[in-house]
């Protein structure tokens, strides 16, 4: 490799590759890599990125850095499968998950297409949930991106918990799903949910992620868990889900004031 080449007549020198120094002449290359990643990345999908760092030694070793918005929802033709999130042997959260690390809106998709409605087979039997939802949690809870300041999840109605009657006891499929359009219609979460709620609220507490300060846990209904972004949450079905949106609102109120 020889010496870059000189920027400048007016130059004298030319510096030599011992020096350690970035001749002038590269830095408007830099730039222009650095704007073209950009670009770049502003119109490439997660799975994308993805392919490009399995086959390409700059996405591989550099920091993507650039990019600022993560969309994990499978670019609107299916969600992502769990082994985009997890290693599928140790359940183990992927590594490339943790080169996003300036990252300020994040939005994802959780949603096992494998799984039927109902029955032994169903959302609440499901692995996906566990891991996908265990492994979102630890990286935001462990400090992948320190960064973030917006998080969008979005979950199937079906696949989040169940509806229950004022008596407690849990309304059947085969009722119509008339409830599932219905604010007021009590709703009693799945243990996942609030599990992944649970890390997102120390996370905002313990200072790994400091600046996130917009939270949206939504289903297909347009209805949330949780939102302080004027979307319209879900009746309470039991206790926790109330004792939940107050910790998020504290915490999230918290962000805002930093």
């Amino acid at each position: 490799v020889g010496s870059c080449p000189d920027a400048s007549p007016r130059s004298a020198t030319k510096p030599q590759p011992s020096d350690g120094r970035c001749c002038p002449a590269m830095i408007p290359r830099l730039e222009q890599i650095h704007d073209f990643a950009d670009g770049l990345a502003a119109m490439l999908s997660f799975d994308d990125l993805v392919q490009f760092m399995a086959v390409n030694k700059w996405f591989r070793d550099q920091p993507l850095s650039f990019v600022k918005h993560l969309d994990l929802t499978g670019g609107g033709q299916s969600s992502l499968p769990m082994d985009a999130f997890v290693d599928p042997q140790d359940f183990l959260p992927r590594s490339y998950l943790r080169r996003f690390a300036q990252v300020q809106q994040l939005h994802a998709d959780l949603f096992d297409e494998a799984s039927v409605m109902e029955g032994l087979d169903g959302p609440q039997a499901s692995m996906y949930y566990l891991a996908v939802g265990g492994a979102l949690g630890s990286l935001v809870e462990s400090g992948a991106f320190p960064n973030l300041e917006s998080l969008r999840i979005e979950v199937g109605v079906y696949h989040a918990g169940e509806a229950v009657a004022n008596t407690g006891v849990a309304r059947e499929l085969h009722e119509g799903g008339e409830w599932c359009d219905d604010p007021g219609e009590p709703f009693r979460y799945d243990q996942w949910l609030h599990g992944l709620a649970f890390c997102l609220f120390r996370a905002m507490r313990s200072g790994a992620a400091p600046f996130l300060r917009k939270i949206s846990i939504v289903d297909n209904y347009d209805l949330a868990y949780f939102s302080n972004e004027g979307i319209e949450v879900r009746a309470e079905g039991d206790r926790l889900i109330g004792h939940m949106r107050r910790l998020l609102a504290q915490a999230t109120a918290e962000g805002c004031a930093r």
